[in-house]
Protein backbone atom coordinates (compact mmCIF):
# COMPACT_ATOMS: atom_id res chain seq x y z
CA UNK A 1 0.00 0.00 0.00
CA UNK A 2 1.29 3.60 -0.32
CA UNK A 3 0.93 6.63 1.56
CA UNK A 4 1.40 8.96 -1.01
CA UNK A 5 -0.76 11.79 -1.98
CA UNK A 6 -2.45 12.56 -5.35
CA UNK A 7 -0.63 14.85 -6.90
CA UNK A 8 -1.99 18.42 -7.33
CA UNK A 9 -0.86 19.60 -10.85
CA UNK A 10 -0.57 23.08 -9.55
CA UNK A 11 2.58 25.37 -10.37
CA UNK A 12 5.42 25.53 -8.05
CA UNK A 13 4.21 28.98 -6.42
CA UNK A 14 1.01 27.95 -5.76
CA UNK A 15 2.76 24.64 -4.10
CA UNK A 16 4.67 26.83 -1.95
CA UNK A 17 1.67 28.60 -0.49
CA UNK A 18 -0.26 25.07 -0.25
CA UNK A 19 2.91 23.88 1.27
CA UNK A 20 3.72 26.71 3.61
CA UNK A 21 4.80 26.88 7.12
CA UNK A 22 6.45 23.59 5.59
CA UNK A 23 10.34 23.38 5.08
CA UNK A 24 12.31 22.06 2.43
CA UNK A 25 14.46 19.18 3.06
CA UNK A 26 17.48 21.51 3.59
CA UNK A 27 15.11 23.62 5.67
CA UNK A 28 14.55 26.57 3.76
CA UNK A 29 10.27 27.70 4.31
CA UNK A 30 9.01 26.49 0.92
CA UNK A 31 8.34 30.15 -0.11
CA UNK A 32 12.13 30.06 -1.27
CA UNK A 33 12.40 27.08 -3.39
CA UNK A 34 11.49 29.07 -6.52
CA UNK A 35 14.30 31.94 -6.12
CA UNK A 36 16.80 28.63 -5.40
CA UNK A 37 15.79 27.10 -8.66
CA UNK A 38 16.12 30.47 -10.62
CA UNK A 39 19.60 30.96 -8.93
CA UNK A 40 20.61 27.57 -10.85
CA UNK A 41 22.85 28.16 -13.97
CA UNK A 42 20.85 27.68 -17.37
CA UNK A 43 23.62 24.86 -18.41
CA UNK A 44 24.31 21.25 -17.84
CA UNK A 45 25.27 22.05 -14.53
CA UNK A 46 22.23 23.67 -13.44
CA UNK A 47 20.07 21.12 -15.07
CA UNK A 48 21.63 18.30 -13.15
CA UNK A 49 21.81 20.52 -9.34
CA UNK A 50 17.88 20.64 -10.41
CA UNK A 51 17.02 17.49 -11.00
CA UNK A 52 19.19 16.30 -7.63
CA UNK A 53 17.37 19.36 -6.10
CA UNK A 54 13.54 17.45 -7.30
CA UNK A 55 14.84 14.05 -6.58
CA UNK A 56 15.32 15.10 -2.94
CA UNK A 57 12.23 16.90 -2.55
CA UNK A 58 10.39 13.25 -4.44
CA UNK A 59 12.34 11.60 -1.61
CA UNK A 60 10.94 13.61 1.29
CA UNK A 61 7.38 13.32 -0.32
CA UNK A 62 7.12 15.90 -2.39
CA UNK A 63 5.98 14.59 -5.74
CA UNK A 64 4.77 18.14 -6.96
CA UNK A 65 7.57 19.91 -6.48
CA UNK A 66 9.99 17.43 -8.19
CA UNK A 67 7.22 17.02 -11.29
CA UNK A 68 7.76 21.26 -11.66
CA UNK A 69 11.12 20.68 -11.77
CA UNK A 70 12.20 17.91 -14.03
CA UNK A 71 9.01 18.90 -16.45
CA UNK A 72 10.95 21.39 -18.40
CA UNK A 73 14.09 19.38 -18.69
CA UNK A 74 12.53 15.97 -19.97
CA UNK A 75 8.75 16.95 -21.85
CA UNK A 76 9.02 19.17 -25.05
CA UNK A 77 6.81 20.95 -25.15
CA UNK A 78 5.73 24.30 -22.81
CA UNK A 79 3.27 23.33 -19.48
CA UNK A 80 1.41 25.73 -17.32
CA UNK A 81 2.75 23.17 -14.29
CA UNK A 82 6.37 23.25 -15.24
CA UNK A 83 8.89 25.66 -13.16
CA UNK A 84 9.74 27.27 -17.13
CA UNK A 85 10.23 26.47 -19.71
CA UNK A 86 10.76 24.09 -21.75
CA UNK A 87 14.88 23.35 -22.35
CA UNK A 88 14.13 19.36 -23.51
CA UNK A 89 15.49 20.46 -27.42
CA UNK A 90 18.22 22.47 -26.07
CA UNK A 91 19.18 20.22 -23.09
CA UNK A 92 21.97 17.10 -23.52
CA UNK A 93 20.80 13.83 -23.97
CA UNK A 94 22.10 12.87 -20.32
CA UNK A 95 20.05 15.42 -18.43
CA UNK A 96 16.76 14.68 -20.93
CA UNK A 97 17.59 10.58 -19.46
CA UNK A 98 17.68 11.32 -15.85
CA UNK A 99 15.12 13.82 -16.00
CA UNK A 100 13.06 11.59 -17.81
CA UNK A 101 13.80 8.89 -15.14
CA UNK A 102 12.79 11.43 -12.53
CA UNK A 103 9.41 12.68 -13.91
CA UNK A 104 9.23 8.65 -14.69
CA UNK A 105 9.30 7.94 -11.19
CA UNK A 106 6.94 10.92 -10.14
CA UNK A 107 4.01 9.18 -12.08
CA UNK A 108 4.94 5.76 -10.62
CA UNK A 109 4.58 7.24 -7.30
CA UNK A 110 0.96 8.31 -8.46
CA UNK A 111 0.31 5.30 -10.21
CA UNK A 112 -2.39 4.55 -7.39
CA UNK A 113 -4.36 7.77 -7.83
CA UNK A 114 -4.32 7.42 -11.50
Amino acid sequence: KDSSPPLYYKPLEELCKIRSPAKTPDGRPFKELPGLVSELPHNEQGYFGRIALALLLLGHGYPDECHDLVLPLSWPEDMHIAYGPSVYHQASESVRAYSSYAHCLVHRKEAFHV
